[in-house]
């Protein structure tokens, strides 16, 4: 499958990335410590990921105010979503989605991915 472009803005290269890792969650249940953070770091540095996150769902109700009451209001645990859905094959899709995309925006600022950083190895994305 190929990744696909995203060149505007980062909500939807968001939106873009959740696609191609095939995310189960949607952004608003996905908010913090979730599917896609966990994810990511499955694949990028799982000895990050603490233990028990497969039972630590909370999805922190309606949250109309997150920005004026903090996330302290909707969660006691930090997490806010569904990290049970998360996987490593998630992560890597999500992160190789951004890198292209961001290639592709360095690209129109005539920057390459190597002298940027955004470089493939082995198949995996380096940031």
């Amino acid at each position: 499958m190929t990744a696909p472009l995203c060149l505007s803005s980062r909500s939807d290269r968001t939106g873009t990335a959740r696609d191609y890792g095939e995310l189960t969650s949607d952004r608003h249940g996905d908010m913090h410590a979730s599917e896609i953070e966990t994810s990511i770091l499955l694949h990028a540095a799982p000895e990050l990921v603490r233990e028990g996150y497969t039972d630590a769902d909370h999805d922190g109700g309606a949250r109309p105010f997150p920005l004026v009451q903090g996330m302290s209001a909707y969660t006691e645990s930090g997490v806010i979503g569904y990290p049970s859905y998360a996987t490593e094959s998630k992560g890597k899709a999500v992160l190789e989605s951004l890198r292209i995309s961001f290639a592709a925006h360095l690209g129109l600022l005539g920057e390459t991915a190597e002298a940027s950083g955004i470089a493939e190895s082995e198949g995996q994305a380096k940031v």
